[in-house]
């Protein structure tokens, strides 16, 4: 949770995170049912899939032991279930795991050293439903991936925590969390990293 303006919108000095439970995390296109949920929104993300545990480190973590950990990063769309409750306080936003209901895992992606600055500043994030398009912005993420993983193991590492090889790290919303009716078909493209899609009926 580190888009600029929902942070500043809460009052906070620094992004929140959350847990995903592994078995709520499901492929590209993966067909979701709209009775599943109360109220459906989506959030175009990029994901890091770690390859080597990010465990408390002296001085805590930068880009280059994030970069070090990552195995692969993919385009990814989280899933969410805010409930149509009217705008709750940050406690209670985190305390409902900042509404995740899953996510959607895209591809092919690409490892660190397949990537560098110059890629992420001019990476295009481009998100189409029913073929319509609702998002076209370069670059979309609202902070840098890497400055996402290192928040997210500090965060986690301060807490007693670390985080493990296999964990899938969602790194920030490229577009602010987005009511979706169904039946719709969504797809997120993330230049190099791949695509995304999943259908809501």
């Amino acid at each position: 949770w580190n888009w600029p303006d929902q942070i500043a919108s809460q009052g906070l000095g620094e992004p929140a995170a959350a847990c995903v439970l592994a078995d709520m995390i499901v492929p590209s296109g993966v067909a979701l049912e709209a009775a599943d949920y109360r109220s459906f929104a989506i959030e175009p993300e990029i994901a890091a899939v770690l390859k080597a545990p990010l465990a408390p480190r002296e001085g805590g973590h930068d880009r280059a032991s994030a970069a070090a950990a990552v195995g692969r990063f993919h385009p990814a769309f989280e899933f969410l279930d805010p409930r149509a409750g009217k705008a709750p306080r940050p406690f209670a936003i985190v305390a409902q795991n900042i509404n995740s209901r899953g996510l959607a895992l895209g591809g092919p992606g690409l490892t660190p050293d397949e990537v560098d600055d110059g890629f992420w500043t001019g990476l295009r994030s481009l998100v189409t439903q029913d073929g319509e398009t609702i998002l076209d912005v370069t670059p979309g993420w609202p902070m840098h991936p890497l400055d996402s993983v290192a928040f997210l193991a500090n965060r986690f590492n301060a807490l007693g925590q670390t985080l493990a090889a296999g964990e899938t790290l969602l790194l920030g919303t490229h577009l602010p969390p987005r009511p979706i009716a169904a039946p719709a078909s969504l797809r997120f493209e993330a230049g190099a990293l791949g695509a995304v899609a999943f259908t809501l009926a």
